[in-house]
């Protein structure tokens, strides 16, 4: 199928040919037929993209203190690679559009095949002809409706939403600054609903837009405006006012603030400069709203994601009932938004569309442009880029399932291409960014799902780096596909998931299987095993101060990530348990919020202490925690045994004492383990090394103490840790 798409790097636009992607639980595969080039957020992003770097820095003042804050934390050259990785991904265009349902996924609710919807979401309703719509960024389309015209359903909900927030009423007098395709819809939807609307642009072809479809009250000069509104209002000033326009400065606002009655309300809808003029603002007691996006619901997972939707009668307009209403809207007439679409342009042609929005000769010519797609539905499968693979006898072919930001910094960079190891095939959630992936690496094709692609005769091997809920069962299919598999920490959310892998792995016929406890494998690890030898009982202390994730962050999701225990905790127990070389045999765990555990929603802890007891005698404790400040060092490592200690900082430093004597050892980031652990995984595929002793049993026995942690934050109670007795069905 063909998808738009943008270089950030460079700007450019671009059609190409990609994999469909995936269909997932709680949304709908759409077959589009028509999407909308938003004049203003995409041209907005389109001019973005193409400035110098230097540019986009000034642009981005908050990505490039994100920026610095990495150079602090893992140095200049790890970084450097991270921010080309990023400025080198496609970024997908658009996200208004309408097409009919082809594929109905699990758990969802009220659509069906052959459904016509409209659909909204960046990153979802894109300019794709096939895509992935979670089931609440649809709505169906009225009977007698065109899909072209329900195509613009999403940015009219942002227009219906922006006068919602104003708390418009009939007869109220309502000032729109800035007439966009955006502002041109507010004003109809306010005409329609009794409202009485005026409206201002500087571009004198934004009132000759408006009295096209019948709007007189229009303007393109300040001085006009602020008449008309006098003149309209008796003289007391607009009631609300909707800012819809785009400014680098606060002129609109400032615009704003004059026609304002005393008490009105001013709602921001546009990108636009943020400074007040206070004493205007405060002298008419004046009320300042946000206007987000499409409606309640936006930018939650929750809502978005998985399909939880609000109740009515706490939350009558969400972001799909406001897109549901826009159509009802515009199904009885009582809104144009057909005669707002000034510019059709097939797919094959979409780079013309986004021309047309940075001409600064067509600026103000243009209202709703429109792309058009094929009616045959694209051909699925397998995309193959043209590539020959490798086929000698001394070659593995890799697979990889799930290419995000891990996977594209630290597991790809680090395969070892150089001992016959090649990048075979690609598949993710997106098909846009299986192909950049698959070409930028040198694969021959990319798939448009897991199980495709694990039933690919030429793959040896997977490499599993997708999202933690997927990854038992990922595991577990690849076992039994005949592959040898590397995936990601956590191995298992769960008991029933380590135990499917288990069961997989017993009828494998020898495939192996490797987590990725990239920590072990670290260049201070292996200082520190071979400076403690064979000395036993160990002391270990593991403080982690991982500093906090943004609210809504898919590692917090218990049903996605698990938690940050069973995320990323993890490593570090597996790390105690290989510098003990011994298993582990209790887990204690409490929680930073209260004296005792019980009844704690143990997945989501940040804050956590526990202890663990080994075979041998060893014991360690761990303190996880996201409530430190993060120039103090994110992991610090110390260890006692046999009259020697050592402290490990940050996988890149190690002091060690012994008899008196101090030294101390200093890595780059390349030493993280990344490196070492995936030429291990390749040479054990390839037969150059033996696996070694209690290896893998080791990684589940590493994945099972992680998972009763979390049961003994919940129970408050030691649970004990037995990999016998989880697996004896399965051994049985």
């Amino acid at each position: 199928m063909k998808q738009v798409f943008q270089s950030y790097s460079k700007g450019e636009v671009s059609v190409e040919d990609v994999p469909a992607p995936i269909l997932r639980p709680g949304g709908v595969l759409v077959h589009t037929r028509y999407s909308i080039v938003s004049a203003g957020t995409e041209r907005h992003s389109v001019e973005t993209a193409r400035l110098s770097l230097m540019g986009k820095a000034r642009a981005r003042p908050d990505l490039v203190a994100k920026v610095l804050d990495k150079v602090r934390r893992d140095g200049l050259m790890e970084t450097i690679r991270t921010v080309r990785d990023r400025l080198d991904s496609p970024k997908p265009l658009g996200y208004s559009s309408s097409g009919v349902v082809i594929e109905v996924g699990d758990g969802v609710r009220g659509l069906r095949v052959g459904d016509e919807v409209a659909c909204g979401g960046g990153g979802y309703a894109c300019h794709a002809e096939i895509a992935f719509v979670p089931q609440n960024l649809c709505a169906r389309v009225p009977g007698g409706l065109p899909l072209d015209v329900a195509a613009v359903g999403t940015i009219g909900a942002i227009a219906l939403h922006s006068i919602r927030q104003a708390g418009c009423g009939p007869g109220d007098l309502v000032a729109v600054i800035g007439m966009g395709l955006i502002g041109q819809l507010a004003l109809q939807i306010l005409t329609a609903c009794g409202c009485r609307p005026v409206g201002f642009d500087p571009s004198p072809a934004m009132p000759e837009f408006a009295a096209g479809w019948g709007f007189r009250d229009a303007f393109s000069s300040a001085d006009a405006f602020q008449d008309a509104v006098r003149r309209l209002s008796s003289g007391r000033g607009a009631d609300a006012i909707l800012v819809c326009a785009a400014a680098r400065d606060s002129s609109p606002l400032e615009l704003a603030g004059a026609i304002a009655r005393d008490r009105a309300t001013v709602v921001v809808v546009g990108l636009t400069g943020m400074t007040l003029p206070r004493e205007l603002y405060y002298r008419k007691e004046l009320t300042l709203r946000m206007s987000r996006s499409y409606g309640p619901g936006r930018y939650d997972p929750e809502y978005e994601e998985k399909g939880r939707d609000y109740p009515p009668g706490y939350v009558r307009w969400t972001e799909q009932r406001n897109i549901e209403a826009f159509l009802a809207l515009a199904v009885e007439n009582r809104i144009q938004p057909g005669r707002l679409l000034t510019h059709r342009f097939p797919l094959d042609r979409a780079v013309e569309a986004y021309d047309l929005l940075t001409d600064e000769d067509w600026r103000g010519r243009y209202l709703g442009i429109l792309l058009e797609y094929p009616t045959a539905l694209p051909r699925r499968g397998a995309l193959d880029l043209g590539l020959t693979p490798k086929t000698s006898p001394g070659r593995l072919r890799l697979g990889l399932i799930g290419a995000g930001n891990y996977a594209r910094s630290y597991l790809l960079p680090n395969l070892p291409s150089g001992k016959g190891v090649e990048l075979a095939a690609v598949s993710t959630a997106s098909g846009l960014t299986a192909r950049h992936v698959a070409a930028r690496h040198g694969a021959a094709r990319c798939h448009d799902s897991p199980a495709a692609l694990l039933a690919d005769p030429d793959i040896d091997a997977v490499v599993i780096a997708t999202r933690h809920d997927s990854h038992s069962a990922l595991a577990a299919e690849a076992l039994k596909s005949g592959k040898h598999v590397f995936v990601e920490k956590p191995l298992a959310m769960d008991i029933g998931g380590l135990r499917a892998v288990a069961a997989a792995l017993k009828s494998s016929a020898g495939r192996f299987l490797m987590v990725g406890f990239n920590r072990r494998y670290s260049a201070v690890c292996q200082v520190s095993k071979e400076f403690f030898g064979t000395s036993r009982p160990l002391v270990i202390n593991v403080r982690v101060n991982a500093g906090e994730l943004e609210e809504g962050h898919w590692a917090l999701d218990p049903d996605v990530g698990g938690g940050r225990i069973i995320g990323e905790m993890c490593h570090f127990v597996d790390l105690v348990q290989h510098l003990c070389d011994s298993p582990i045999a209790m887990v204690h765990a409490v929680a930073a919020r209260g004296g005792v555990s019980g009844g704690v929603e143990a997945g989501g802890e940040q804050d956590v202490a526990c202890v663990l007891t080994l075979a041998d005698g060893s014991v360690a404790s761990i303190v996880y925690t996201a409530g430190g400040d993060r120039s103090s060092g994110k992991e610090r490592i110390e260890v006692f045994g046999g009259g020697r200690s050592a402290v490990m900082e940050d996988i890149r430093r190690i002091e060690t004492f012994r008899d008196g004597r101090r030294k101390v050892l200093r890595f780059g980031p390349s030493a993280r383990g990344q490196k070492s652990e995936l030429e291990l995984f390749t040479d054990i595929c390839m037969g150059r090394v033996p696996v070694p002793p209690r290896f893998i049993e080791g990684q589940m026995l590493s994945s099972l103490a992680t998972i009763l942690i979390v049961e003994a934050l919940r129970t408050g109670q030691p649970q004990r840790v037995s990999l016998e007795s989880v697996l004896q069905e399965v051994r049985g």
